[in-house]
């Protein structure tokens, strides 16, 4: 009776076509629509992008590669114990995976959504991650199984957990595939972008009441983006520039004027700071990812019909492990997610706002939905890639892409698909650089960084465009610490130079780099920084190499200090950066380091001080870090990385617990002549102190290692 009860209570969902609507098209049929030369020649380049992409990615994590080239990215995990299989009335099919083995992994390589395969005696289940517990070594997945094979599964059995090749760039192949870009509502958009029409000589942009501050460019943005008569607007950003807040305001104006919006990221974490500054529960709003108040799922767990989706749920649970025929397991299966779209079209084609990661396959839901926006809004435009942000763009009547095309975009798998076709272009560049500039404004003032770290990447990237506000032009860390203004360690740009050590050499570990004498400076100045009142999580520490990262992480272990990739620090900031260059060898190869683009993302990040550390004469490899080197000697101020001819000590930086390295990290004491006799023939202001294990101390001007058993002389403070 309760299920027959249930059944009848929640209409089911009909997705059909009739071939009386075939019919009715066929007699409708319209001439086909003229498509730009340009637009057919990127379609083609991307088509063909994506399949060498799908197929570089297929050949990297199947079986054979993966045994012989096991990494952390890809790795695979054996025999692993079920430890709950269920089902779920949001997510379906669900396998909670527990072992030791899982343990305090690190969290970056198991993002939400990512793709797995389960293999259980040479059965394999595709699935996708929803949670990672790295405490508890837990892993949660949704699987996408037959009801037989689900059926079938039993708690405290084994699997072995291996990554999927499927990514959702098959999705986009498909759209592409698809071909129905012109009857689309965003196709003027694409037209306009692919010189198919063209935009008009100038706009009248209408006035605006701003809420808040804002300065000219910022104001331009804005009023260009609320004007109905442009079809696109590229907003262009450079670092601290105030992205965000002219984000917030655009949004704000065209909630209150009641359109329809789809804001579309690279990543959830980008839209963080939108929904810090946006009240969603004023507006009928609806988040794919991010936000759990306004999530979908916690939207559809409010309806008023969850309640009977819970119920056929408990009966799903109830018989999965009885004698039951599969098709009445499938037939209440059929119900709930029958229901549940029903539910879910429902919650999208009555917001006015939708929230979405370009990496979400939610299009279909979004157009079945009748959700047509008036506005897409596209931020971190830089981060998407030019085919992917296609079906985001025709979905909307005019468009918005914000960003900087001067950050990293998308690394591919594929060296074909970005050489050849052009795969790895995003959407932001492809604007920027090809846009007509009435459809483009740049906003220009900075309210990040000192004025000193800005200048190369002003010079380079933004054709010295680049202003830095009076709040900030002169910030530094005398303002929020104990250093004096006119300590040398005040300086926005600070370099410890190794170029006049023999022994600041790379190392090749693996397929990473690492320099163990750079990680021996970078880990005293930041205690040096940490003893004069800057707090850990102002500090970052950058490097472009994993074993250089771990090394670092090594030494400040037990501290709350963030050490990454550059890609790792995109769309952050730090009081601090203290860069890591690692490269250093006589032919002065660079690898991945002669990116522009790295070192731009990596120098903005920082406030009030950049320190560089490593050999500067790397930095001579073309015009561009010619430039930078000049800007960091000239404009910083530069110290030798070890010891040279300075006896004026100043301080030691951690003297209850001295940097101790491990016996094949050590370095041989200088053994210069001037320094010998300058040590053992002290003034009278230095005091003695002797050391009991290999010691490093901060000097002046360089990290001195101190063999056991030496009596030094320290300058007394």
């Amino acid at each position: 009776m309760r299920l027959q009860k249930i059944k009848y209570s929640i209409p089911s969902v009909r997705y059909s076509t009739s071939s009386k609507i075939v019919a009715e098209k066929k007699d409708n049929k319209k001439p086909q629509i003229q498509t730009p030369a340009i637009f057919d020649k990127r379609l083609d380049f991307f088509k063909k992008g994506l399949k060498a992409e799908l197929k570089a990615i297929y050949n990297l994590v199947s079986l054979a590669n993966i045994k012989k080239n096991l990494n952390k990215k890809n790795q695979v995990f054996c025999n692993l114990k079920a430890k709950k299989i269920s089902y779920d009335t949001i997510y379906g099919q669900l396998i909670e995976l527990c072992d030791s083995k899982l343990v305090a992994l690190n969290t970056k390589f198991f993002p939400k959504a990512k793709p797995f395969i389960l293999k259980q005696n040479n059965k394999e289940f595709f699935s996708h991650l929803l949670h990672y517990d790295p405490k508890n070594g837990t892993i949660l997945l949704k699987l996408n199984s037959t009801i037989d094979e689900w059926k079938e599964l039993r708690e405290n059995s084994t699997f072995d957990l291996l990554p999927s090749h499927k990514s959702p760039l098959e999705n986009v192949l498909e759209f592409l595939h698809s071909g129905r870009f012109t009857k689309m509502p965003g196709w003027k958009t694409l037209e306009l972008i692919y010189k198919g029409s063209r935009s008009p000589v100038a706009y009248s942009d209408p006035p605006v009441k701003f809420n808040g501050e804002f300065n000219t460019a910022q104001q331009n943005a804005i009023k260009a983006a609320l004007n109905p008569k442009r079809k696109m607007l590229c907003i262009g950003g450079p670092p601290g520039t105030g992205k965000t807040q002219v984000i917030v305001e655009i949004l704000r104006y065209l909630l209150e004027d009641r359109k329809k919006i789809l804001v579309v990221v690279p990543r959830p974490d980008v839209l963080t700071n939108i929904y810090e500054r946006i009240d969603l529960m004023k507006y009928k709003s609806c988040a794919m990812v991010g936000d759990e108040s306004a999530h979908i799922d916690m939207q559809t767990k409010n309806h008023r019909d969850f309640e009977y989706l819970e119920d056929m749920t408990d009966i799903i649970c109830e018989i999965k492990g009885e004698d039951v025929d599969s098709s009445s397991i499938r037939d209440y299966i059929g119900l709930v997610d029958g229901a549940k779209k029903k539910i879910n079209l429902s919650i999208v084609n009555n917001s006015q706002i939708v929230f979405t990661s370009a990496g979400r396959n939610v299009m279909g839901l979004i157009e079945l939905s009748k959700f047509t926006p008036d506005v897409v809004l596209v931020e971190e435009g830089s981060q998407v890639l030019e085919c992917v942000s296609w079906r985001f763009l025709l979905s909307g009547k005019r468009s918005i892409v914000v960003g900087d095309h001067n950050q990293l975009v998308t690394t591919l798998n594929s060296e074909s698909a970005a050489k050849d076709y052009q795969l790895d272009n995003s959407i932001m560049e492809y604007l920027w650089n090809n846009f007509s500039k009435v459809d483009r404004i740049m906003l220009d003032t900075q309210y990040r960084m000192n004025k000193k770290i800005m200048e190369w990447s002003s010079k380079i990237f933004y054709d010295n465009a680049m202003i830095a506000h009076d709040s900030v032009e002169n910030i530094t860390l005398s303002d929020i610490s104990s250093i004096k203004n006119n300590n040398k360690f005040n300086s926005p740009l600070l370099v410890f130079d190794s170029k006049n050590c023999s022994d600041f050499k790379e190392t090749i570990i693996g397929r990473s780099f690492a320099n163990i004498k750079e990680v021996f400076v970078c880990v005293k100045y930041v205690r040096y920084l940490l003893q004069n009142g800057l707090k850990e999580s102002d500090i970052g520490i950058i490097t472009s190499y994993n074993k250089q990262r771990m090394k670092i992480e090594e030494h400040l272990k037990g501290k709350n200090i963030k050490v990454s990739t550059v890609d790792g620090f995109q769309g952050q900031q730090k009081e601090v950066i203290v860069f890591c260059y690692v490269r250093d060898n006589k032919n002065k190869n660079v690898g991945f380091l002669s990116e522009e683009k790295r070192m731009n993302v990596a120098l903005t990040r920082a406030k009030r001080q950049f320190v560089f550390i490593g050999n500067t004469n790397m930095l001579s490899t073309d015009d561009k870090f010619e430039e930078l080197r000049n800007i960091l000697l000239n404009n910083g101020v530069s110290l030798d990385a070890v010891l040279q001819n300075h006896v004026n000590l100043i301080t030691i930086m951690d003297d209850a617990s001295p940097f101790h390295p491990t016996p094949r990290e050590r370095i041989p004491l200088p053994q210069r002549q001037n320094h010998t006799s300058n040590l053992s023939s002290p003034p009278p202001h230095l005091i003695f102190i002797f050391t009991k294990a290999p010691t490093y101390f901060f000097l002046k001007h360089a990290i001195i290692p101190i063999p056991v058993n030496v009596k030094i002389k320290v300058k007394k403070i």
